[in-house]
Parts: C-alpha cells; sequence; structure tokens
C-alpha cells in the first residue's frame, strides 16, 4: 500500500505528543486498581478452561501459552483477506488487509476505501495462505459492493463495506470465512502487554507477527493504541489481537523512522532514495491502531438508520456466531513419485505410445510428426455486473453459446509465478535485446506485459505477433465444466484496447490467405477453467486476442497444436492423470515462435508477415515431493519453403518433433528463463550433453530424467 502521508503526519504527531522519544519503561508500571480488575473481569469471562496462565500473561508475571492459542489463531486469521485495488488514472493502485466483522460486512482503513468508487472496482482475496504442508493453498475472491453499505470516517482512520457473497471466483463460500467479532468490553488489553498482528504486507500471503508488539501505555480517553517493536510494520486494515485471539484494535499507520534529511529509513538501515516507499519497505519506530470500543461506538452511530444494523449488532454483541469451515489440523502427504518411466498397455495406434513422465503424470505422445444460521437476518445483495465473477447454479457441464469478454481490463490478474505451490515457483521469463523497442507498449503506459485472466503475454513489435506466453492451467476438479471443443462458443477475434493496433496483425490478413488459422498460442482449452461460469466464459474468450494470436497454415495448426495434435495429446493426457490428484493438477506453460528471416510472407495490405514455422513449448509441472520438473519442446520445418507461395503447398510431416533443452530454446530465441526453472530441465542429465535437442521418433528416445 502506498503511504498516505496525511495519516502518517497526523500518527506521528499523535506519538510524539504522547510518547516522547518512544523508550519503553524499565519495567512494566502497575496498573491502576480500576484497569487492573476490568482486565481480571474479561480473562476470566473469555478465556478458555486450559489457558491457566492467561491473567499471569496479561499481568506480566507468565508467558506461557496454552496450544489452544495457535488453533485459536488459524480460526482467527481465516477472515483475513488480502484487499487488491487495481491502478487507475492518477491512482497507482495498491494492496492493503482488511477482515470481516459480520456476515458480510469488512472492515479496513479510510485511506484504504477513501470513495465509495474505489471499493467498487477492488477486490478481496481470501485464503491467500500456506495450508499444512507449506503449499499455497487456492485463493477465493469477492468484490465489493459499496452501494450496498458503505461509511467510513477519517478521523478514525475506517472503512466498513459490504462484501458480494456472490461475486466468487474461487472454491469457497464467504460464509465458510466467518467473521471477527468486535467486543467493545474494555479490558482486552492494557499497557505491557503484546499483541499480535494477522495481515497480508505489501500484497504478499498471509502472514502472522505473534506478540510481536508490546502495548505502551494509554488513557481512557484515547481513540488510538501505540504499540513498538524494533522493526515490524503492520500492513493497513490489518486486525490487532491480544493473546485471546479478540480484536483489541485496527492498525492504520505508525512513526516511521527518517534520517535527518527526512528520508524514510529501510529495513537495511538505508535511507531510500530512488523511489516512493511503500509501507512494508520502512523501518517503524512505533505502530498505532484505532481501539475496538472507539470503533463500535462510531459504527453503531453511522449505521444507526441502516436494514444490515441488526446483523451488525448481532455480531458485535455475540448472539450470533460464525460457522466457519474445520480446521486442518493434519495432512498426510502423498508418496513421493517414482521417477522411473512406465509403458501403459493402451490401445494406441502403431506409431503411436503413451509413457509416464517422472512428475506422476500420464503422457501420450501420438502421431509424433454451509450458511449461517442467521441469514434470513441479512439483506439480499444482488450479485455485481463485471467484472466480478459471479456464481450460479452449477450444472456438471455448461455450453458456451458464443464469446463472453470481459471488457474491464483492471482485474486482469494474468499469470502467477506462485500458481503451483510457494516453494515451486516458476518465474515469469525475461526479454533480452539490443532493441529496446523490439517488445510493443502497452498504450500510455510503460508497461511492456498485458495480462489476462490465468494469462499473460508479450508483443513482438515488429512481427505483430505474440513473443513469449505464460499460462497457468488448472485440472482439478470442479475447476472444469467445458467439455468437448463444441461447447467452447463460436471464434470471434478482437483488438486489445490497451495496444496500439499498429502492433497487432489486422484480421484482413487472415480473411484474404484461407490457407492460414488463427493460431492460439495459449490454448483455449489450457485457459478455459475456473470456479464460476462467469471465470470460465471470461478466460475462454480472453484467448481471442489477436495479442495471443499468430498465423499457422490450417495442417500445422490442426495437427500439431490443436485438441488432437502432439502438443494438445501432451496436455490432455496429463489433465486426465492430474486432475485425481489436487497437488499434481496444476502446470505452468510457457510457449512462443521461434523467428527466422526466411519466414517472409508479402501481403499487399498488412505488408510483410513473418510466419512463423518452428514454436517451442516449456510444461512446468509440481511433483509430490514439493519440487518442479521443467520440460522443453521444439517443434520445426525441415524443408526450406520458396518466398512467393510458401502456404498453399504444404503437409506437416514436413515437421519434426524434439525434446529441448531450456538453454537450447533460449539460444533460438531472445526468451530467458529463470536460473531455477534451468536447474529443474530434465534435460540436465541426458545421457549426451553435447546434444540439447533429441528427436522424439520413439519410446526409447523420450528422456524422463534419471531416478
Amino acid at each position: 500500500m502506498q503511504i498516505d502521508t496525511e495519516v502518517v503526519a497526523t500518527t506521528t504527531a499523535r506519538v510524539d505528543s504522547k510518547r516522547g522519544e518512544l523508550k519503553a519503561p524499565a519495567a512494566k508500571p502497575d496498573l491502576p486498581k480500576d484497569r487492573a480488575d476490568r482486565v481480571t473481569r474479561y480473562i476470566n469471562e473469555n478465556r478458555t478452561p486450559d489457558d491457566i496462565a492467561a491473567l499471569e500473561r496479561a499481568m506480566g508475571t507468565n508467558d506461557l501459552l496454552s496450544l489452544h492459542y495457535f488453533w485459536a489463531g488459524i480460526r482467527a486469521a481465516r477472515s483475513v483477506g488480502c484487499i487488491k485495488i487495481p491502478p487507475s488514472p492518477g491512482d497507482r493502485g495498491g494492496s492493503a488487509t482488511g477482515f470481516m466483522i459480520a456476515p458480510t460486512l469488512l472492515l479496513t482503513n479510510w485511506h484504504v476505501f477513501k470513495m465509495p468508487e474505489v471499493a467498487g472496482r477492488s477486490r478481496v482475496q481470501f485464503a491467500y495462505e500456506s495450508d499444512p504442508l507449506g503449499n499455497d493453498r487456492i485463493p477465493t475472491w469477492f468484490s465489493f459492493a459499496p452501494d450496498k453499505f458503505f461509511f467510513n470516517n477519517k478521523d478514525l482512520d475506517y472503512c466498513v463495506v459490504v462484501v458480494d457473497p456472490l461475486s466468487k471466483q474461487g472454491t469457497e463460500e464467504l460464509a465458510s470465512f466467518g467473521w471477527l467479532r468486535l467486543n467493545p468490553q474494555l479490558g482486552k488489553a492494557d499497557y505491557g502487554q503484546f499483541l499480535s498482528i494477522v495481515q497480508h504486507p505489501g500484497g504478499q500471503s498471509k502472514q502472522i507477527a505473534i506478540r510481536e508488539n508490546k502495548l505502551l501505555p494509554f488513557d481512557d480517553t484515547e481513540d488510538f493504541l501505540t504499540y513498538q517493536s524494533d522493526t515490524f510494520r503492520g500492513s493497513s486494515g490489518s486486525p490487532v489481537f491480544n493473546d485471546l485471539w479478540d480484536v483489541v484494535a485496527l492498525h492504520h499507520s505508525g512513526k516511521p523512522l527518517k534520517d535527518s534529511q527526512g528520508r524514510y529509513i529501510g529495513h537495511d538501515g538505508q535511507p531510500i532514495t530512488d523511489h516512493k516507499p511503500l509501507e512494508h519497505e520502512i523501518k517503524w519506530i512505533a505502530n498505532e491502531g484505532v481501539r475496538t470500543s472507539r470503533l463500535v461506538a462510531d459504527i453503531r452511530k453511522q449505521a444507526a438508520r441502516h436494514d444490515l444494523l441488526p446483523v451488525l449488532e448481532a455480531a458485535i454483541q455475540g448472539t450470533i456466531k460464525p460457522t466457519g469451515a474445520e480446521l486442518e489440523i493434519d495432512v498426510e502427504p502423498s508418496a513421493r513419485p517414482t521417477f522411473a518411466p512406465q509403458l501403459i498397455p493402451a490401445s494406441l495406434p502403431s506409431e503411436g505410445f503413451s509413457l509416464v513422465l517422472p512428475l506422476n503424470v500420464s503422457l501420450k505422445v501420438e502421431s509424433l510428426s454451509n450458511p449461517p444460521s442467521i441469514r434470513s437476518l441479512i439483506p439480499e445483495v444482488k450479485p455485481l455486473a463485471a467484472p466480478a465473477i459471479v456464481a450460479s447454479a452449477e450444472p456438471d457441464e455448461w455450453l458456451l453459446e458464443k464469446l463472453n469478454f470481459d471488457t474491464d481490463y483492471s482485474d486482469r490478474q494474468g499469470y502467477d509465478e506462485n500458481f503451483l505451490g510457494r516453494d515451486r515457483i516458476a518465474e515469469f521469463p525475461t526479454i533480452e535485446s539490443e532493441d529496446p523497442k523490439l517488445i510493443a507498449p502497452l498504450r500510455g503506459r510503460a508497461g511492456k506485459v498485458f495480462h489476462y485472466h490465468h494469462y499473460s503475454c508479450m508483443m513482438h513489435a515488429q512481427r505483430r505477433m505474440p513473443v513469449l506466453s505464460a499460462c497457468n492451467t488448472d485440472y482439478g476438479k470442479g475447476q472444469r465444466k467445458i467439455k468437448g471443443r463444441e461447447t467452447f462458443g463460436k471464434d470471434e477475434w478482437i483488438t486489445d484496447s490497451r495496444m496500439d493496433e499498429k502492433y497487432q496483425l489486422p484480421k484482413g490478413f487472415y480473411d484474404r490467405w484461407k490457407r492460414l488459422d488463427f493460431g492460439h498460442l495459449v490454448r483455449r482449452d489450457d485457459n478455459c477453467w475456473g470456479a464460476s461460469k462467469t471465470e470460465i466464459e471470461y478466460a475462454n474468450s480472453d484467448t481471442f486476442h489477436l495479442t495471443n494470436c499468430t498465423p499457422q497454415h490450417e495442417a500445422f495448426n490442426r495437427d500439431k497444436f490443436g485438441f488432437h495434435g502432439l502438443w494438445g495429446r501432451l496436455e490432455n493426457h496429463i489433465s486426465r492423470q492430474a486432475s485425481s490428484d489436487r497437488t499434481l493438477a496444476r502446470l505452468s506453460i510457457f510457449a512462443g515462435p521461434i523467428f527466422t528471416k526466411r519466414d517472409l510472407k508479402q501481403d499487399e495490405e498488412a505488408g510483410n508477415v513473418y510466419v512463423p514455422l518452428s514454436y517451442w513449448k516449456v510444461v512446468v509441472a509440481p511433483t509430490r515431493s514439493g519440487s518442479i520438473r521443467a520440460f522443453g519442446f521444439v517443434t520445426s520445418q525441415k524443408q526450406e519453403l520458396a518466398d512467393d507461395s510458401p502456404f498453399e503447398e504444404f503437409s506437416p510431416e514436413g515437421f519434426e518433433d524434439e525434446q529441448a533443452t531450456l538453454a537450447e530454446i533460449e539460444r533460438r530465441t531472445v526468451v530467458r528463463f529463470s536460473a531455477t526453472l534451468k536447474a529443474a530441465d530434465v534435460m540436465n542429465d541426458r545421457p549426451v550433453q553435447e546434444e540439447e535437442l533429441m528427436p522424439l521418433s520413439s519410446f526409447e528416445d523420450v528422456w524422463m530424467g534419471k531416478k
């Protein structure tokens, strides 16, 4: 989140006036008797029976914690989400934290959502966190409905807004994340106690600072609590907890460390001078949060005449309780994979074969050439228009009669490097070229990566076609409701309004050359997945942007890349085995053309168009052992083609398919892979190191890697 300098200045002045140099007292001062009594009363009313040290801990004489502390913390963290604010003219966007305080109400800061319009174009992501095995969960996204309920307070720096429960993009219902009670009772925390914060710092996955901040002295008349640590800084909109996981404050700002010139100091002790720092990049002297009791008083006042007041009041009083999902306490890891290739009996054409990749997925190469009980209290919140992903009744299969394009590009997340898991990162490749203008830019922006639903790409400015695509595909159960190409909807290619049309090959070129197809670089079969019909529709339609298109001869396109082609069969057979194992159900796929000067095709209207006759693809797949494996392939045209009419007399038999090292793909293109991906290349331990390419002509020719 960008720093709100006004909020920081106000906070700093308030902290300085009350805390001086923020030197913690050598010993914890005694609490006045009335405040000690209310702390005692609160502890006795709220502690669990096994937490026998709760009162001593609150009084600073015992640091022991019950094991229940951790289970309660995990449950409390379920209600905390990561807010994503897309950029808009004059607003760089950003990320923050928020948490549910009632069945459909989320609390965050005023400086996060100063206006309803900002909330209206933002979304919140729940379950953006690790599971018990350390792998990333599948998050669920929701949109906001500020027209249903929105109010904020600049002085207390808070905002309450409705989360649209039907705008689901993911696997879980909003009710499953529960909410955190805003208990207005005094005595939940007092000075000298340690506080914990659950947050999404810098838009990262969920993190917990356990008992990291020491609460400093405060008066009952104050609206804010100040808590101090050496370097820790909470994320805007995070809940601040006591040891019983009750919310004691809404974190909002702090006092940053600056040098004598007024420059912010980073965690390395050096001033940050090359950019305006984000809040998580700065070292903070003290943190500040809005007291829960003050929040409740103002929220009750603001919502006094609103239809949602009854359910909000019931949540505050604790007369309704969330019925969230059960905690995952123990998960049995799957058996480690067997890396030996196995021949699978199958009824195949004589020229085909099946094998098992050492990532526990099958590869067949053919033709080698429960909602809360208080629902009645909640006013109906109708689903929002696009870009919200709206869930509906879900049949076993959906038929997409026509393409339904998402015209609002601000919500495109694009390729996710962490899609396979936090420890299985598949970095987005880079481009290495001496020509700084090789890659076409977005219109009016400095960026050169175009993001879509589930994939991203980069465009070659001169060739007017993608030079690189990066796609996430999910074969998990429930993610694919489209079966068969006849259910995809009719083809309709469009330009991307974010790019000048001079960088996009005109559709008329394909109309004049009947033997050339609109060739998908990111296959619709790979991209057509999601948790709802709308998500699948938008993902399917996104592949029909001309930024995802290369001209391909009809025989080449339909045989080599289509549903029945070499690479199509490769991924389809991977999907059939992976869909039965959630750990292996996801793939990250990189692809692109291999440009050569001899691919020239003269067109009077479109100008010189280079039609690629070679392509590369890299499939990155997870293993049950927590690693990744990368498989590189190249398919090339062997025969020389005449420049005058290369497309009318053409047969795919002229192509050869090869398994390639990632280094060889780099040599043929301007694409550069990360060191992590190259280390995961199965060709690293090939028998003959001098051979960067291995022809695929039989079962024995496919290198699966050593055990």
